[in-house]
């Protein structure tokens, strides 16, 4: 297991968009190339510049984001995930709510070399799911799996993954967790590669909201 610690919680402040640092390429191996949260404040927007070598994965962790890019033009996320296809230009990220919009931006690579993944498995919006989290059952080799849980004080979590041909990751959105003997605050990172026993043993002292994502590596 890795962590990538969010050491400096300050944000990169553009106006109507905080950014949070973000950790890319060579700070994590596998298919996992950047991660990086980020807030839209009421009436905010961003314009993302894409990579074309790369999958883009937005997960929408609280509020509802207006989305514009080649393959969806006007579509509205909350509490949801969307994968989008390697493409050129530009993504358009806009806030109309009286609230800020959170979300986690993933580039990924490999979702296409050598899996043979059929377009739709690409080009689709998933839930955030939460039914699934004692075992990743939904775990496949061409399929992206993302889980928002919420975690009460004193609890436990006893996660097992099963495809070890998965990257494992798993983000504290909000609280503190001990993870497998490590403490992790918001907006820390914990990274399973596949040659790490991908088993998530956890207690929790405060209130805490995870989010727990696999990956093909």
């Amino acid at each position: 297991m890795k962590i990538i610690a969010e050491k400096d919680r300050s944000f990169i402040d553009k106006g109507k968009i905080k950014l949070y640092n973000s950790f890319k390429g060579t700070a994590v191996a596998g298919s996992l190339n950047s991660l990086q949260k980020v807030i839209i404040q009421p009436d905010g927007r961003e314009k993302m510049e894409l990579n074309n070598g790369l999958h883009t994965v937005l997960i929408i962790l609280s509020g509802t984001l207006e989305i514009k890019c080649t393959h969806f033009k006007d579509l509205k996320l909350c509490d949801a995930a969307l994968i989008i296809e390697k493409d050129s230009k530009p993504l358009l990220l806009r806030n109309r709510q009286e609230n800020e919009a959170e979300l986690l931006i993933l580039n990924i690579s490999r979702l296409n070399q050598e899996n043979n993944l059929k377009k739709t498995q690409l080009n689709y919006q998933i839930p955030l799911v939460s039914n699934d989290i004692e075992r990743s059952l939904k775990s496949r080799e061409n399929t992206v799996l993302i889980s928002k849980i919420f975690c009460q004080r004193n609890g436990t979590l006893d996660y097992r993954q099963l495809d070890r041909e998965k990257m494992l990751i798993l983000y504290v959105i909000s609280g503190e967790a001990d993870i497998n003997g490590n403490t992790l605050f918001y907006n820390d990172t914990a990274i399973f590669e596949t040659h790490d026993d991908q088993i998530i043993l956890a207690d929790f002292k405060k209130n805490t909201e995870l989010l727990i994502i696999e990956i093909p590596s």
